[in-house]
């Protein structure tokens, strides 16, 4: 969705939406009186403190035919895609996908 679009629900719910100077480029959501909670995202579950000011929880879905040129799905949230995360993807994409796997297995195992 754009971020035209995201932006817009949210005010209408009067929360508010702006860039950090520091940040510039990430929007954040903001409670309408508040400098809080600054979340870069307008669309999550939990953070209850802005729910009433457009944060929703209805993902965005998109879809995509996969084709022989395709080499492998990509399942994420925004924790897990880091700028690294897409890097480290890009230059190493087997002996990635062996680091998650044995990464998950050891976080199954706590």
């Amino acid at each position: 969705l754009l971020i035209s679009e995201e932006a817009e629900r949210i005010t209408q719910c009067k929360g508010r939406v702006f860039c950090l100077q520091d940040e510039p480029g990430v929007h954040r959501v903001w409670l309408p009186n508040e400098e809080a909670p600054g979340l870069a995202m307008s669309r999550a579950f939990g953070d209850y403190c802005i729910k009433d000011f457009g944060l929703i929880s209805v993902p965005e879905v998109t879809q995509r035919s996969i084709n022989g040129r395709d080499q492998f799905v990509v399942l994420a949230t925004d924790g897990v895609t880091a700028t690294a995360f897409y890097y480290v993807l890009i230059q190493k994409k087997s002996t990635y996908f062996s680091s998650i796997r044995t990464s998950f297995l050891q976080m199954q195992s706590i």
